[in-house]
């Protein structure tokens, strides 16, 4: 049973799109041999335990059913101090006109909610007003017109300090009940159990062609980690091919035009850049302005 608070940030606003983050500090004595955890945000989370990507969230829901993810994270955890880092994007409520709509094949109800419960054996972490928020710093949503580009987000990546604060409680989780609600009314914040496994992560290589492009054996679909250093901007493309509609015959060809979604990057020092939602590409084109040198 997930037993836990949703837990938000004191300031979050209704109906905004926008990035924040969510972090807890906690001391096991040993490493344990399983931690199991459930996990659900609103309308999406990716978690890291101790600077890993352990996860991305929660499986995709309909307008009447919410999920929690579960997994062991056992494999993630030490001995000493660990630290779980929660990013969650809050997004515009699916009826609000009023607002850009991004990422539509995720349902949100416009509020910007966390959940976590981690059994590490010798004690159960729960989300409460013991955790730290802030506003990203780091990203903003580039907003555009047009459907196209409402199917995802493009990101602006900058530097910055997150102000942390304490995490607001909002409410207790509702998974399990015994009997239904009256009168047919149904909780926005109710969760289901995961019905389908949990996406795999592994590394794929992209290949540098000396060109400035760097491709793929086949499309790819996950999170670029692109780590750049000195000072300047950059700007990353990603396309499933050369050229664009009729012209895809041969998804390579170097004489058709290169065009894809992107992000802008501010580069100022040394720093791993990976954007919060996914990318599909076969070939991705990095162009930089100023003193900038992609390392990795």
């Amino acid at each position: 049973m997930f037993q836990s608070t949703w837990i938000t940030h004191p300031s979050a606003l209704f109906s905004d799109n926008r990035l924040y983050l969510f972090r807890k500090t906690f001391t096991l004595t040993e490493k344990p041999a399983s931690a199991p955890l459930n996990i659900s945000a609103e309308a999406r989370y990716k978690l890291f335990v101790n600077g890993r990507r352990a996860a991305v969230g929660p499986c995709r829901s309909s307008g009447e059913e919410k999920y929690y993810d579960t997994f062991d994270v056992a494999e993630y955890l030490r001995a000493g101090e660990n630290e779980i880092y929660c990013e969650v994007l809050a997004l515009a409520d699916n009826d609000d006109m009023t607002k850009p709509s991004v990422l539509f094949g995720v349902r949100r109800s416009g509020n910007l909610l966390l959940a976590v419960e981690l059994d590490c054996g010798e004690t159960v972490l729960r989300t409460d007003d013991t955790w730290e928020t802030a506003v990203s710093p780091y990203t903003d949503i580039a907003h555009h017109n047009g459907y196209a580009r409402a199917a995802m987000f493009e990101e602006e990546a900058h530097g910055g300090t997150p102000e942390w604060v304490p995490a607001k409680k909002a409410a207790n989780v509702d998974s399990i009940r015994e009997k239904p609600y009256p009168w047919g009314i149904v909780n926005p914040v109710f969760v289901y159990p995961r019905p389908i496994p949990m996406m795999y992560q592994k590394a794929v290589t992209f290949t540098e062609s000396g060109d400035g492009f760097r491709i793929a054996d086949e499309l790819t679909n996950g999170f670029p980690m692109i780590t750049f250093k000195g000072h300047g901007k950059a700007k990353i493309m990603y396309a499933e091919s050369f050229g664009s509609g009729g012209e895809k015959e041969d998804r390579l060809d170097r004489s058709l035009s290169f065009n894809g979604v992107f992000d802008l990057v501010d580069v100022d020092g040394e720093f791993t850049f990976e954007p919060f939602w996914f990318r599909c590409a076969r070939i991705i084109r990095i162009e930089t302005e100023g003193d900038v040198e992609v390392t990795d």
